[in-house]
């Protein structure tokens, strides 16, 4: 099983491809706190520098969902034009996706 990994403190945010959901962690009591429907097969993920935002590049589509850490809620689904994104990025300002 491949998984993706990222953090936006006190939480981790891991990709689950099989199910199409990222599970929200606690870092400190080691919980599931969340589970995120994402879009079909989430793979990559990353978080915004100030922690707001968690993209998810969904592999078995053309889009980026954007989660919003406050409410663990999808927010947006971007379309990107192109099949099969495995990554994603945000620009160190956190301007760019």
């Amino acid at each position: 099983m491949l998984i993706s990994i990222a953090g936006a403190a006190p939480f981790v945010y891991i990709t689950n491809s099989v199910n199409n959901t990222v599970s929200v962690i606690d870092i400190a009591t080691k919980n599931v706190t969340a589970t995120v429907p994402a879009g079909s097969h989430p793979f990559g993920v990353a978080v915004t520098p100030n922690g707001a935002n968690v993209y998810v590049a969904n592999q078995n589509s053309n889009n980026v969902s954007a989660i919003d850490t406050a409410t663990n809620n999808v927010t947006a689904n971007t379309s990107l034009g192109l099949y099969g994104p495995s990554g994603v990025a945000v620009s160190p300002d956190g301007t760019n996706v």
